[in-house]
């Protein structure tokens, strides 16, 4: 049986919660050895040339990988019933999102409909060990297809949660994520300068 004991590190998981409890929940998952598998960050030098007077446009620009991270994160809700998808945003080598556990009773909509064989219910650990089996799975599909060396592993060991508080814990989140991209470039990770 796995033991986070044995590999020496804290289990990230909250102690007797259930996290099938409906609410909004916070997930960031990296790629191992932080690897850019996914895009570049790209800064914009015509939208304010001069940093002083105005920020840059800043975007990503997605790898394939990335593309296929952000095509499997929105089928989600098609594989759980009583899930739903807020902001959320691919990185280089990470991935920030907000989930909703939604009560079905109480349906949202940016829930989608139920689709055959779905399971009714489920909790957060399901559906991300789900979103990471689906992607790990198709990014080895494409390496061996394409005879391309890679380590049978596209993401870390586990992911970071966090338990959503109230609104204003929600909006905080919401802001980090939305301003993740230009928060890469004035830390000074590696981004691509253009001017178009």
């Amino acid at each position: 049986m796995f033991s986070w004991k044995k590999i020496g590190r804290k289990n990230p998981r909250l102690s007797g919660f259930d996290y099938s409890t409906p609410g909004m929940y916070y997930v960031t998952l990296n790629t191992n050895n932080r690897n850019h598998e996914f895009g570049g960050v790209i800064v914009n030098r015509s939208e304010g040339a001069d940093f002083n007077v105005g920020p840059p446009q800043i975007h990503i620009r997605l790898t394939p990988f990335g593309s296929m991270i952000n095509e499997w994160w929105s089928t989600i809700p098609n594989k759980f019933t009583n899930v739903g998808l807020h902001e959320y945003v691919v990185m280089p080598d990470h991935f920030h999102g907000i989930i909703e556990i939604i009560n079905e009773k109480e349906p949202t909509l940016k829930s989608a409909p139920t689709t055959i064989n779905s399971p009714a219910q489920t909790d957060l650990p399901r559906v991300m060990q789900w979103f990471k089996s689906v992607s790990t799975n198709e990014y080895i599909r494409w390496h061996k297809i394409n005879h391309k060396y890679f380590d049978r592993r596209l993401w870390q060991t586990n992911y970071y949660e966090h338990i959503t508080r109230n609104d204003g814990d929600l909006d905080r989140i919401q802001q980090y994520i939305i301003n993740n991209p230009k928060k890469w470039w004035e830390d000074g990770h590696p981004v691509i300068y253009t001017d178009a």
